[in-house]
C-alpha cells in the first residue's frame, strides 16, 4: 500500500508479508481479515493456519478467488470437533485397507503349486504309481518329470518324450487351487502371471479414472459407486467358471478396491482433527495390511475348496454397505469447491454426532460466509514472486512421493515373495508377531519424530538389511538367519509404506487430494508389477542380486526424501524443534501492531544476508529456534511462522 506523506518524498509504508513454513515451503500472503484472526486466537487454530497456493498448469483445478486456501486452513476440531464422526471414518478405512489387501493376497491363496504328472488314458486300467514307473521319464534330479511322457510307453527301447496336455494331480489338495481347475501348470503356467497382471493393470486404469471422479463428484458419492462395482465383482469372481470370467472379475475387483481404499484414506485426512491426523491415518494403513495377512496366514493351512478359501479370505467386503453409513462428504473438499451450503449440512451432522455445540458450528460457517464475501475485496498473494513457485514446488513434491512409492512397493513386493519361498512354518506366524510389534513402535513414534526423518531411517535401515540378506544367501549361512532377516526387513518395509502413505496424503490440497492419491497408488502398484516380474529370479545368487537392487531403490528413496525436505525449507540445519502455542485474540493484535512498525534497512539487510531466520516470537521460546519443517499441507504439531518485514 503507498502513501504520499505531506512534505516529504514519496516512500511506502512497510508491506506486511508472512512467510508460513509449516509445510516446508515458504510462501507470502496478506491476512485474512477474518479467518485469520479466529483461527489464529483459537486453542489449536494457530497451529493449523497457513496460505497454499497453485500456478499452471493446474490452475484451472483451483479457485482463484482463495477458495482453496479457507479450505486448508482450519481445524476440524473447530468446526464440529472430535468423537463419533471421525472413529467411524477411521473403522471404514481400516475396513477398505484390509478388503484391498484381502483380494491381493487371495490370489496367492487360491493359486498354491501342487504335485502333478501327465494324465494316464481313460482305458488304461492300472494304478497311479504303475503309470508312473511305465511312462513318466525320471529326470537329471532324479524326481518324475511334470510335463513330459514317453511318446511309447510301452516300448522300453523309445525314450522319446513328449509334451503333456493334460495331468492328473495330487488329489489330497487338488481342489485348493485354482492351479488344478484350469490346468495352470508346465507350458500353461504363463496363465498364473497373466492373471496377476491382468490385476495390477486393473488397478492402474481404475485409480487415474477414480482420481479424477473424487475430485469432481465428491467423496461419498466415488466411494459408493467403487463399492458397488466391488460388491458385483466380488460376487462374479467368487463363483467364475472359466478362467477368462475370474480375470476379468479380478481386473475390475482390483481397480475398485485399490479407488475405494485411496479415497476412504484421503477422506480420514480431510476429517480427522489435527491432533489425531497422523495417527488415524497411520492406523487405518497398518492395522487394515495387518488383519489380511492374519486371515492369509490363517487359511493357507486350510485343506478348503478354493472357491470357499477365497469366500472366506474376502468375507470383509460383505461389511462395506455397511460402513458406507458411516461417512459424509468431506467438509475440506465442499470448502474447497465453494459448497457453502452442502458444507454447512455436513459440519452440522458431524457435529451432532460427535456432541459439538451447534452454536460453535453454526458460527464456523458464518466465519466462512464472511470470508467469502470479503475475498473478492483482500490480495490473497503478497508479491508477484510469491505466485511464480508453489505449483512447481508441489509438482517436485509429487514427483518425489510418486518416485518412493514405486520403489518400496518394488521392494516390498521382491520381499514378500522371498519369504513366500521359504516353507518353513514358523515363519509366517513370527512375521505376524514382528510386524504389529513394529505397527506399535511406529504409531507411538508418529506425532513424536519428524515425518521425513522417520522416513529416511526407516529406508535406509530396510536397505541395510538387504544388502546384510544378500550376503547371508550367498555365503554359508544358516538358512534361518536369512528367514529371520526376511522377517525384519518385510516389517521394516510395511512401516515404510505407511509412512510414504501418509506423507502423500498430507501433501496435495483437498481441491487434488483424491487425484494425487490415486496416482500416488497407481505407481505403487506399478513398482509392485516389475517386482513381481523380476521375481522368476530364484536361485540363491539372482535372488541376492535382486535384493541388491532393492537396497538401492531404498536408498534412493531415502535421498529422495531427504532432498526434498532440504529443498522444502529456508531453515539452517541446526534447527531444533519448539512447540508451538495458541494465542489470545490480545497477543494477535500485539503481534499484528508489531508488524507495521517500520524497521531498519541496515538491519534488516544484514540479516538477509547473514541467512538467520526470522522467528515469531508466538511460535517459539528465547533461545529456540524454529524446527524443519515437514513435507505436508497441515501437519498436526511444529507448526512454526516466520515474520519478514520488507520495506518499501
Amino acid at each position: 500500500m503507498n502513501v504520499q506523506p505531506r512534505g516529504t518524498r514519496r516512500r511506502r509504508k512497510p508491506s506486511i508479508t508472512v512467510t508460513l513454513c509449516h509445510d516446508g515451503f515458504p510462501r507470502q500472503t496478506a491476512l485474512f481479515p477474518r479467518v485469520t484472526t479466529f483461527l489464529r486466537s483459537s486453542s489449536t487454530g494457530a497451529q493449523t493456519f497457513r496460505s497454499f497456493d497453485m500456478q499452471s498448469p493446474l490452475r484451472a483445478r483451483f479457485d482463484a478467488t482463495g477458495a482453496l486456501e479457507t479450505s486448508e486452513a482450519f481445524d476440524c476440531a473447530e468446526a464440529f470437533g472430535y468423537g463419533n464422526f471421525q472413529r467411524g471414518v477411521l473403522v471404514f478405512a481400516v475396513l477398505t485397507v484390509w478388503v484391498m489387501h484381502a483380494h491381493t493376497l487371495a490370489f496367492p491363496l487360491i493359486s498354491s503349486d501342487l504335485d502333478h504328472w501327465c494324465k494316464r488314458p481313460a482305458d488304461l486300467n492300472i494304478s497311479t504309481e504303475a503309470w508312473k514307473d511305465l511312462a513318466i521319464p525320471v529326470e537329471g534330479n532324479g524326481r518324475r518329470g511334470r510335463c513330459t511322457v514317453y511318446a511309447s510307453p510301452y516300448d522300453p527301447n523309445d525314450t522319446a518324450v513328449v509334451r503333456c496336455e493334460q495331468w492328473d494331480y495330487d488329489i489330497r489338495v487338488a481342489h485348493t487351487t485354482i492351479v488344478s481347475n484350469w490346468d495352470l501348470v508346465c507350458h500353461r503356467r504363463w496363465l498364473l502371471a497373466v492373471a496377476f497382471a491382468v490385476y495390477m493393470a486393473g488397478s492402474l486404469g481404475f485409480l487415474v479414472a477414480g482420481g479424477f471422479v473424487t475430485d469432481a463428484i465428491g467423496r461419498k458419492l466415488a466411494i459408493l459407486g467403487a463399492t458397488s462395482l466391488l460388491m458385483l465383482a466380488a460376487f462374479g469372481g467368487c463363483f467364475a467358471n472359466t478362467y477368462l470370467m475370474y480375470l476379468s472379475s479380478r481386473f475390475v475387483i482390483s481397480g475398485c478396491s485399490c479407488t475405494l481404499c485411496v479415497i476412504a484414506n484421503v477422506l480420514v485426512a480431510e476429517v480427522s482433527t489435527n491432533r489425531h491426523r497422523s495417527l488415524h491415518f497411520s492406523i487405518s494403513c497398518g492395522t487394515g495390511l495387518w488383519l489380511a495377512e492374519v486371515f492369509f496366514v490363517v487359511l493357507r493351512d486350510e485343506r478348503l475348496n478354493w472357491m470357499v478359501l477365497q469366500l472366506l479370505m474376502v468375507a470383509p467386503t460383505l461389511l462395506l454397505p455397511l460402513g458406507c453409513t458411516l461417512v459424509l462428504e468431506s467438509p475440506r473438499w465442499l470448502i474447497a469447491t465453494q459448497n457453502l451450503e452442502r458444507a454447512d449440512v455436513v459440519v452440522h451432522t458431524a457435529a451432532r454426532q460427535n456432541g459439538f455445540p451447534d452454536d460453535k458450528a453454526s458460527e464456523f460457517i458464518e466465519i466462512l460466509r464472511k470470508e467469502e464475501l470479503e475475498r473478492a475485496k483482500v490480495t490473497c498473494m503478497g508479491t508477484e514472486e510469491a505466485k511464480k513457485h508453489p505449483s512447481a514446488t508441489v509438482l517436485r513434491r509429487a514427483l518425489a512421493l510418486f518416485a518412493t512409492s514405486f520403489n518400496v512397493m518394488g521392494a516390498y513386493y521382491v520381499v514378500l515373495l522371498a519369504s513366500a519361498a521359504r516353507k518353513k512354518p514358523w515363519v509366517p506366524w513370527t512375521s505376524l508377531v514382528v510386524d504389529g510389534v513394529f505397527y506399535c513402535m511406529y504409531f507411538a513414534a508418529v506425532d513424536r519424530v519428524d515425518r521425513v526423518s522417520m522416513a529416511v531411517r526407516v529406508f535406509v535401515t530396510g536397505g541395510a538389511i538387504c544388502c546384510l540378506l544378500a550376503g547371508v544367501l550367498t555365503g554359508s549361512s544358516p538358512e534361518e538367519v536369512g528367514s529371520t532377516l526376511l522377517i525384519l526387513v518385510k516389517s521394516v518395509i510395511n512401516v515404510a509404506i505407511t509412512i510414504t502413505t501418509l506423507c502423500a496424503a498430507e501433501s496435495f490440497p483437498s481441491i487434488v487430494r483424491g487425484f494425487g492419491g490415486c496416482l500416488y497408488m497407481a505407481c505403487a502398484r506399478l513398482g509392485g508389477m516389475f517386482a513381481s516380474a523380476a521375481s522368476v529370479l530364484r536361485t540363491a545368487e539372482e535372488e541376492a542380486f535382486l535384493l541388491i537392487i532393492t537396497a538401492v531403490l531404498l536408498f534412493v528413496s531415502a535421498f529422495i526424501v531427504e532432498r526434498l525436505q532440504r529443498q522444502a525449507t529456508a531453515l539452517k540445519q541446526g534447527a531444533t524443534p519448539s512447540s508451538a502455542r495458541s494465542m489470545s485474540r490480545a497477543e494477535v493484535l500485539e503481534e499484528m501492531k508489531a508488524t507495521l512498525e517500520p524497521r531498519p534497512k541496515e538491519k534488516i539487510w544484514r540479516q538477509q544476508r547473514s541467512g538467520s531466520p526470522t522467528v515469531s516470537p508466538s511460535s517459539s521460546s528465547p533461545g529456540q529456534t524454529t524446527p524443519l519443517s515437514e513435507c505436508s499441507v497441515y501437519p498436526p504439531y511444529h507448526f512454526t511462522s516466520s515474520r519478514n518485514v520488507r520495506l518499501g
